[in-house]
């Protein structure tokens, strides 16, 4: 057994939490409160309904809202799928978070109500804030599958500012070994 084997399998921390203690807080905003057992079981089905729509490990679901709940909810989804999520700073213009959107390569966007507006690019799934509970009920699945993950994999895509340009999209792959040099020695602070 290596040390990969042992890890938990992405997106189940939560799950084991919520077993052992299914009524304590996970997140608590302004916009509600969800336990760790709330959690778990959102994230569950928002996976399953993902899946069951074919979306599949390696796609691209953005996501653009506030710091809410469903944030929390979706993001788990995503490793549960086995997605690249990209949270898209909702603080950016229209303009550029189509760009974020389209050079992203999303097959499916999760945006919340206020930021539904038509400037955001076509997907093949948009799902509002408001609709995720919809979307929740189409995953009717217990589980949802379990994402194939390899070493290299990294399931979170952040866009940077540039100035004077459109954000620039950081690669998963480069994201995961950029402490690493060309010849694959940590390269950090001498070590």
């Amino acid at each position: 057994m290596t040390p990969a084997d042992e890890l938990p399998r992405a997106g189940r921390e939560i799950t084991a939490i919520a077993d052992a203690h299914p009524g304590r807080p996970a997140v608590v905003s302004d916009h509600g409160t969800l336990t760790f057992a709330e959690l778990d079981a959102r994230a569950e089905r928002v996976a399953a309904a993902l899946a069951e729509r074919g979306f599949g490990t390696g796609d691209v679901l953005a996501l653009l809202c506030t710091n809410r709940p469903e944030w929390v909810v979706v993001q788990q989804a995503a490793l549960r799928a086995g997605l690249h999520l990209v949270p898209v700073n909702w603080h950016l213009h229209a303009d550029d978070i189509a760009y974020v959107v389209r050079d992203a390569g999303a097959r499916g966007l999760i945006v919340e109500d206020v930021f539904a507006t038509d400037t955001v690019p076509p997907v093949e799934l948009r799902v509002t804030i408001d609709e995720l509970a919809d979307l929740e009920a189409g995953g009717d699945r217990t589980r949802a599958p379990p994402a194939p993950r390899g070493p290299d994999d990294l399931h979170v895509r952040h866009d940077r500012a540039t100035e004077g340009g459109p954000p620039r999209g950081v690669a998963p792959r480069r994201l995961l070994r950029s402490h690493r040099g060309r010849d694959g020695r940590d390269v950090r602070h001498g070590r």
